[in-house]
């Protein structure tokens, strides 16, 4: 994987997650709320997130298409902060529920691209919550995400 800047990186993903939102799709009611915070490193990225009551299943938590969306696009940010000029397209998405994060509650979810290869790029992404206002962080989600990149441009080394 071809290094670029933190600053680049973290430029790029909020590119790709700025375009998203831009479609106004099915997504946006998610990528709305997502803030990208930090790039850790090139290909780790840290977004953060309020769970709202229309992110809720019918059971008052976390709705598990909210979390499979958000392995979705934190794993694409990670391709993103990894370099590559766009994300390709998803071929596999497994997602893991070990908790329930509640309404109001604060996610810290992060999203590492531990493979970017020239035909898939593999990513896997955790999601936690932030309970009581509390530093520590209890993991909620595990999930993994694989997406077809043939042809994707990868970001030119900056100067």
């Amino acid at each position: 994987m071809q290094a670029i800047s933190r600053a680049a990186a973290l430029r790029n993903a909020r590119t790709v997650l700025s375009h998203c939102v831009k479609q106004n799709r099915f997504d946006t009611l998610i990528l709305d709320k997502l803030s990208v915070d930090e790039i850790e490193r090139p290909g780790v990225v840290k977004c953060t997130m309020a769970v709202e009551r229309n992110h809720l299943n019918l059971t008052g938590t976390l709705h598990g298409g909210v979390s499979a969306t958000l392995v979705d696009i934190v794993g694409s940010l990670a391709i993103a902060a990894a370099g590559l000029e766009s994300t390709g397209v998803s071929t596999d998405i497994q997602v893991s529920y070990l908790a329930a994060p509640k309404l109001g509650e604060q996610l810290v979810i992060r999203g590492f691209a531990d493979k970017v290869g020239k035909t898939l790029a593999f990513t896997r992404v955790e999601i936690a919550t932030l309970r009581d206002g509390h530093d520590q962080e209890t993991l909620a989600v595990r999930g993994s995400h694989t997406k077809f990149v043939r042809g994707i441009q990868r970001m030119a080394n900056e100067k």
